[in-house]
C-alpha cells in the first residue's frame, strides 16, 4: 500500500476517490487525513479527520488524537513555529 511506503502524495488520489465513491467510508477519510499529515499539510488533514471522527464512533479516541495533533501543528505553523518546538515567552 502506498501509504505504508510513505508515498503520501501518490496515495492521496486513491483515498479521495474512495471517499467520493463511498462518503461513509471512515477508513478512507482517516488515511486521507494521515496522508496529508505525512506531507505536513496540517490544515488539509483537519476536514477528512473530522469526517472520520463523525462517521466512526468506535475509533473516536484514535481519530481525536490525530485530529488534535493536526490542529496543534496548524496553529504552530500559523505562528511561525516549527512543529515540535516550544514557544518562547
Amino acid at each position: 500500500m502506498l501509504f505504508d511506503q510513505s508515498k503520501f502524495q501518490e496515495a492521496i488520489p486513491y483515498f479521495q476517490r474512495a471517499t467520493a465513491e463511498n462518503p461513509k467510508l471512515a477508513e478512507a477519510y482517516i488515511y486521507l487525513g494521515r496522508s496529508q499529515l505525512g506531507l505536513r499539510r496540517w490544515r488539509d488533514a483537519i476536514q477528512p479527520l473530522q469526517t472520520a471522527y463523525r462517521l466512526d464512533p468506535d475509533r473516536r479516541d484514535e481519530i481525536f488524537k490525530v485530529l488534535m495533533d493536526s490542529l496543534v501543528a496548524a496553529s504552530r505553523e500559523g505562528l511561525g513555529q516549527v512543529p515540535g518546538s516550544r514557544a518562547t515567552p
